[in-house]
């Protein structure tokens, strides 16, 4: 929390504000901090977050005005020092970081029963946001929740995923979240998208073709492996 000591003359204001809010609406903001740094996130996804209708949305983030600062009409960002003080706050009083990345994730699940599912749900304008949100950053929340199995089973080897970022997002921010890995099978997947990535960047649908091709010559196989190359086969058939 270096820059929260730097600004320590920060603080005041900050318990200030904090102390104005009732236990519900504190518990709200502190929920905040499962989101990345410098973005502008869908005021949508707090819905998920907190598990309310839109309508609560809105009149909450009116009582936390002053320190959640409005990008648009249907999007927020948090500042630096505010995650700072919020992170400071969140672990005096002994709340897990983890667990609120895995309460994002499981109201995803549940809400749309995959993971993969939630990356591509567009029924309308703020559940658009959403998906896109998810589809960027759920692979983030999965592995900050501690979840590797979850993020290899439910995404990464799932690959309708796979597919829907490359068509959506592009190869580079897939291939990042196969930084995010350590299991050996999203490892080999993650080696045939980069022996393939010229390719698929020049023409995405080759896409199946350089990953079957690729994976079926892979020494050492799996079952986890060769379900994801059935997985595959299907999908495109669909």
């Amino acid at each position: 929390l270096h820059s929260f000591r730097e600004n320590i003359s920060w603080v005041g204001a900050f318990e200030l504000s904090v102390k104005a809010l009732d236990d519900e609406a504190r518990w709200r903001l502190l929920r905040m901090i499962v989101f990345p740094r410098q973005s502008s996130i869908p005021i949508s996804v707090l819905g998920d977050l907190w598990g309310c209708d839109t309508s609560d949305v809105y009149k909450a983030l009116a009582l936390l005005s002053q320190l959640v600062t409005r990008t648009s009409t249907a999007h927020f960002t948090l500042h630096d020092l505010v995650i700072d003080f919020l992170l400071h706050r969140a672990s005096e009083e002994g709340m897990s970081l983890p667990e609120m990345h895995g309460a994002l994730v499981d109201a995803w699940r549940e809400k749309h029963g995959s993971l993969a599912a939630a990356c591509a749900a567009s029924r309308c304008e703020s559940e658009r946001l959403v998906s896109a949100y998810a589809l960027e950053r759920l692979p983030h929340h999965v592995c900050e929740a501690g979840r590797q199995d979850q993020l290899r089973d439910e995404l990464l080897l799932d690959y309708s995923f796979i597919k829907h970022k490359v068509r959506k997002v592009g190869l580079a921010q897939l291939l990042s979240d196969f930084e995010l890995s350590t299991d050996a099978c999203c490892q080999k997947v993650d080696r045939a998208l980069r022996l393939g990535a010229k390719a698929i960047r020049n023409q995405p649908r080759v896409l199946p073709t350089m990953l079957v091709g690729s994976l079926l010559d892979e020494p050492g196989g799996s079952e986890k492996l060769e379900d994801f190359v059935a997985d595959i086969s299907v999908k495109e058939s669909e």
